[in-house]
């Protein structure tokens, strides 16, 4: 039998193919937010949002892909994307501790990773607020004006 076609024996091919890899929630989550926040700065050039939402999107299905890995399902459930149920599941459920057949578990998070996905989710929560506060709600006023 061919070493690569074992059973429990991961080949280089996963290696070579970036979207064979897993990642854990916590970096699943922080790169969400930079994602976030990257489309929010391209906001300030309308020229440049157009292309930083596509390019998020494309990130977003890699990276959910790579999630979906880790907890052993193939990627093509990323087609469920659109289901919110989806999204949340990726958040919560622990990957599968093991090896699995899309590689070894991902390596815990190094103190500065954590400092930075902290960082990317205070600034997410942030800017958030920044927008509710100083878009959403008075543009709700306006309409809520208009229509009483």
């Amino acid at each position: 039998m061919n070493e690569s076609t074992e059973p429990g024996n991961i080949s280089s091919s996963n290696d070579a193919d970036p979207a064979s890899n897993r990642i854990g929630r916590w970096s699943y989550l922080a790169r969400l937010c930079c994602i976030y926040l990257a489309i929010q700065l391209a906001g300030l050039s309308p020229s440049v949002w157009l292309g930083a939402i596509v390019l998020g999107f494309f990130y977003y299905i890699h990276l959910s892909i790579r999630r979906l890995n880790d907890l052993n399902l193939s990627g093509w459930f990323v087609l469920l994307l659109g289901l919110p149920i989806i999204n949340i599941v990726l958040l919560i459920l622990p990957g599968s501790g093991n090896t699995n057949r899309f590689g070894p578990p991902p390596a815990q998070l190094s103190k500065r990773e954590i400092t930075l996905t902290v960082i990317s989710i205070l600034l997410t929560i942030s800017l958030l607020i920044v927008t509710y506060v100083l878009i959403v709600g008075p543009a709700f006023e306006r309409y809520r004006a208009a229509v009483l």
